[in-house]
C-alpha cells in the first residue's frame, strides 16, 4: 500500500479555459518562466489525430501568472489567423520550450501523416513567429521534444518509428546555435525506446552533474516490443553521445496480464541539487509509481567515478484512495525532496481502458516533502472543482479502444513550478454532452512551496464579481507596444440569480464606442462578449454580440457534439438561443436568461468572462477565428 494520505493539503483556484474557442485538444504542456515575469506558456495539438490531421498547433501565452491566457499569432500571417507561424501543421504533436536567458521560444510539430518535423523559434516572448523550418526528411516518427539550455542554443528531439519497430537505436536528436534559425541533425540513432518523453537538463549550481541532459523513456525488447520497464539516457557532452540505464520493472500486475501493454509515458525532473524523479504508470494501469535517484551516491556522481542516473530507489506506489486506478502521471521538483506528482484517477479498480461508464476521473497532485526518503510520503489532492470524464480511459495509443473507453483525455497531463514553488497545472476535460475536450488550467492556492523556506502559500479564492485590471485588453497581443480597446475592456464580471433567471453583468472600459474596437482590428466584423461557466456535467455560455455597423443580438447555450467550424469539428460556434434578454447601460452589459435553459443548478464552476474580436459567425474558418482581447480571471459561484 502507498504511503499516501488524502486530505486535499494543495488547493488550487477554479479553472480557467486556455483556449475560449477551441473544444478539441489535448496534451497540454506548461512552461513557466523563470525569469519571474509572471509569463506561463501552454501549448496543445488542436483537434483529434482520428478526425483530421492538418490543424496547426496552438500557443497560448499568460501575463498574469495563469490567471488568464490569451491565443499568439503571427502578426504577419493573414488577417485574424489565430495561431503561431502562419498555422503550419503541427499534426496533433506539439513541443514547446522557453529559454532560461532570454525571450527565444521554441515550438516543433509533425507533418501531417507523420512524414517530418518542424520547428519555429520566437525571439520576442511569442508576439512574432516566423514559419516553420524544416528539421528532417519525410520518415516516420512520433512526437518531438525540446530543450532550450540558454543562450541560442536548443536541442529537439524525436523517434524514428522506421527503426524502433526493427528494435534498432531509434531516438535522433538535432541542435540549433542560432536561435532556431537552422537545425543540424544528427545523422546517429542513440538508443531505443518505444516511447519517450521530454528533455531536462540538470541547472544545479551545486550538482557534480552540472548539465547532464536526461530523457526518460520505456524500453523495448529485442524485436522493438514495448516493455513494462522504465530506462534513462543520459548526455554530459551535450546530446551527441548517450548512456542508458535501467530505472525500474513493473510493479506486480495481479492478474491482468494482456489487459494493458507497457508502462504509460514515463517523466522524470530534477530538484534544486540534481537529484531525479521518475514516475509513470504501471502495466496493470492502476498505480502511479516514483523512482528518485540521489545525485550524491557514488554510483551517480561523476566526481566519485560514477554516472549519473545510474542508480535508482525501489518504484514506491504514489496514487491511493480516490485515486485508486490512476494513469498519466508527470511530476516536477523543487528543494531536494520537495516533489509534486500530477495524475488522472479515479475510485474504481481494475485498468482504466474497462472503468465502468459511471466511473469519475479527476486530475490529483501528490506532494512529498521527504521524497527522496527510502518510504516517503505524500500528501495526495483533488486539482479540479469538477469530474472532467466518465467511463473508460483508453490507453490504446492509435490502436482500438475497448467498449465504453474514450480517449478523450489523450496520453497526459502537466504540471509546472513558478521560482517561488507554486504549481500550475494543466488537463483536459470532456465532460459535457458532446464529448468535446477542452484545456483547462489553475494555478495553487494554498498548501507548501516546493521550495524549502518559503512559506506556504494561503491565497483567497476569487469571488463573484470578479474584478479585471484595466488597460490589458491590447491590440496586437504583445509583450509590450500595444493599444488598449476601452470598448472591449472588461473591468468586472458577475453573475447572480434575479428571480428564475441568471444573470450577467459585464463591465466594459467603454461601452458606448463598440465600433471603434471593431475598426481597430483589420478585418474585423464583430465584437464578442461572453461568460463561460460549468455545471457538474455540462459548458454553458452567455453572450453579447456588436456586429460591424450596429447590430446587437444576446444569445446562450452549452457545448454539444456538433460544435465547430465547417469543417473542422473542434470551435465553438457562439450561435444557439437567440432569445436572451440584454442591455447596456453607461459602461455595463447586463444579459438574462431562463435559469433551467442554463443547467437550474445551484452551483457553477470555472466562471470566465471574455472580449473577443474577429469574423462573423459565418466567415469563421479554420484559421480565421476569433482573438481573445481580453479575459477575466475564473471563479466559482453557489
Amino acid at each position: 500500500m502507498p504511503n499516501t494520505t488524502e486530505n486535499d493539503a494543495i488547493t488550487f483556484n477554479a479553472a480557467t479555459w486556455v483556449d475560449l474557442q477551441r473544444v478539441t485538444g489535448a496534451d497540454p504542456g506548461v512552461d513557466v518562466d523563470t525569469r519571474g515575469n509572471d509569463r506561463i506558456f501552454v501549448d496543445f495539438p488542436w483537434a483529434r489525430l482520428t478526425t483530421n490531421q492538418t490543424l496547426p498547433n496552438i500557443v497560448a501565452r499568460s501575463l498574469d501568472h495563469g490567471d488568464t491566457f490569451r491565443t499568439l499569432f503571427d502578426e504577419t500571417c493573414p488577417t485574424s489567423n489565430s495561431q503561431p507561424h502562419c498555422g503550419d501543421p503541427g499534426m496533433g504533436n506539439s513541443a514547446l520550450a522557453l529559454s532560461p536567458d532570454s525571450d527565444n521560444v521554441y515550438l516543433s510539430g509533425i507533418v501531417p501523416g507523420f512524414g517530418s518535423l518542424t520547428a519555429s523559434a520566437s525571439s520576442d516572448g511569442g508576439d512574432t513567429w516566423p514559419k516553420f523550418n524544416p528539421v528532417t526528411t519525410p520518415v516516420g516518427m512520433d512526437r518531438p521534444w525540446l530543450l532550450a539550455p540558454g543562450g541560442q542554443t536548443a536541442y529537439l528531439t524525436w523517434n524514428n518509428v522506421a527503426l524502433a519497430q526493427l528494435g534498432q537505436p531509434s531516438v535522433q536528436y538535432a541542435t540549433t546555435q542560432d536561435g532556431g534559425a537552422s537545425w543540424n541533425v544528427d545523422p546517429i540513432p542513440k538508443y531505443a525506446t518505444s516511447t519517450a518523453t521530454r528533455l531536462v537538463m540538470d541547472r544545479s549550481a551545486q550538482s557534480p552533474a552540472r548539465g547532464a541532459i536526461y530523457q526518460v523513456f520505456n524500453e523495448v525488447d529485442a524485436q522493438g516490443n514495448a516493455t513494462p520497464k522504465v530506462g534513462i539516457a543520459v548526455s554530459t557532452d551535450a546530446t551527441k553521445t548517450f548512456q542508458t540505464h535501467h530505472v525500474g520493472d513493473d510493479l506486480a500486475c495481479g492478474g491482468c496480464e494482456g489487459a494493458y501493454h507497457g508502462s504509460s509515458f514515463p517523466w522524470v525532473t530534477t530538484d534544486a541539487a540534481g537529484n531525479l524523479y521518475a514516475v509513470w504508470g504501471t502495466e496493470s494501469g492502476s498505480d502511479v509509481v516514483m523512482s528518485t535517484s540521489k545525485i550524491s551516491a557514488p554510483a551517480n556522481d561523476p566526481t566519485q567515478g560514477g554516472n549519473p542516473g545510474s542508480t535508482w530507489s525501489t518504484p514506491v506506489r504514489v496514487s491511493a484512495g480516490p485515486a485508486e486506478t490512476a494513469v498519466v502521471s508527470n511530476v516536477v521538483a523543487g528543494s531536494p525532496g520537495n516533489v509534486a506528482i500530477v495524475y488522472y484517477g479515479t475510485k474504481g479498480s481494475g485498468i482504466p481502458d474497462t472503468q465502468p461508464d459511471d466511473a469519475e476521473w479527476h486530475p490529483f497532485v501528490a506532494h512529498s516533502a521527504n521524497a527522496l526518503d527510502s518510504n516517503p510520503e505524500f500528501t495526495q489532492s483533488v486539482i479540479d472543482h469538477r469530474v472532467v470524464h466518465t467511463g473508460g480511459f483508453c490507453t490504446a495509443g492509435l490502436g482500438t479502444c475497448p467498449a465504453g473507453g474514450s480517449r478523450g483525455l489523450r496520453n497526459w497531463m502537466r504540471v509546472g513550478m513558478g521560482p517561488d514553488g507554486r504549481l500550475y497545472a494543466a488537463w483536459s476535460d470532456d465532460n459535457n454532452d458532446g464529448h468535446r475536450t477542452g484545456i483547462r488550467f489553475a494555478k495553487q492556492l494554498t498548501g507548501p512551496s516546493l521550495i524549502t523556506g518559503t512559506p506556504s502559500f494561503n491565497d483567497p479564492a476569487p469571488s463573484s464579481p470578479m474584478a479585471d485590471p484595466a488597460g490589458d485588453a491590447t491590440w496586437l497581443n504583445r509583450l509590450t507596444g500595444g493599444t488598449n480597446l476601452p470598448e472591449a475592456d472588461l473591468t468586472s464580471v458577475a453573475m447572480d440569480r434575479h428571480g428564475k433567471d441568471i444573470r450577467f453583468t459585464l463591465s466594459v472600459g467603454d461601452a458606448q464606442r463598440f465600433e471603434d474596437a471593431v475598426n481597430a482590428v483589420p478585418s474585423a466584423e464583430r465584437l464578442l462578449f461572453v461568460v463561460r461557466f460549468e455545471t457538474a456535467d455540462q459548458e454553458y455560455f452567455a453572450a453579447y454580440e456588436y456586429s460591424k455597423g450596429g447590430a446587437t443580438r444576446a444569445f446562450t447555450g452549452r457545448i454539444e457534439a456538433d460544435d465547430r467550424v465547417d469543417p473542422i469539428d473542434s470551435a465553438i460556434d457562439f450561435v444557439r438561443d437567440d432569445d436572451a434578454m440584454a442591455t447596456v447601460s453607461g459602461d455595463t452589459i447586463t444579459i438574462e436568461q431562463d435559469l433551467s435553459r442554463l443547467g437550474g443548478t445551484s452551483k457553477f464552476d470555472s466562471v470566465v468572462g471574455a472580449a473577443l474580436i474577429g469574423p462573423s459567425s459565418s466567415n469563421e474558418s479554420q484559421f480565421k477565428l476569433l482573438n481573445t482581447i481580453d479575459a477575466t480571471r475564473a471563479f466559482d459561484r453557489e
